[in-house]
């Protein structure tokens, strides 16, 4: 879980915040450094089936797209789709702090 580029996703799908994350997670695609994407609060519903062309597209890019363990199950929507994993926010910490560059979209309030 562990990647030199973290991304903290907790913007709603159709917001400005989840457009930016996505136009750089787009950037990050393909690159030698691995990186994590952690899709928490608001931003789960990038998981969703309606939000396949988002960045579920971006499988197999070197990303690891991370859903939050706690917050699906709060959603009770079932298994997490591929090619989304399961993950804890302990181990979104645990790879912030070996990351070498960190970013966060969304927040409280985002729309």
């Amino acid at each position: 879980m562990n990647g030199h580029r973290v991304m903290l996703i907790r913007a709603r799908p159709g917001s400005e915040a989840s457009e930016q994350a996505l136009r750089l997670a787009r950037q990050w695609a393909g690159t030698p450094e691995p990186a994590l994407l952690f899709f928490h609060g608001p931003g789960l519903g990038h998981v969703l089936p309606a939000q396949r062309f988002g960045f579920a597209s971006l499988r197999g890019d070197g990303l690891s797209l991370s859903v939050c363990r706690a917050g699906w199950q709060r959603l009770k929507r079932g298994d997490v789709p591929e090619p989304f994993v399961e993950g804890s926010l302990l181990q979104f910490w645990d790879a912030v702090l070996s990351a070498e560059d960190v970013r966060s979209f969304g927040a409280l309030g985002d729309g």
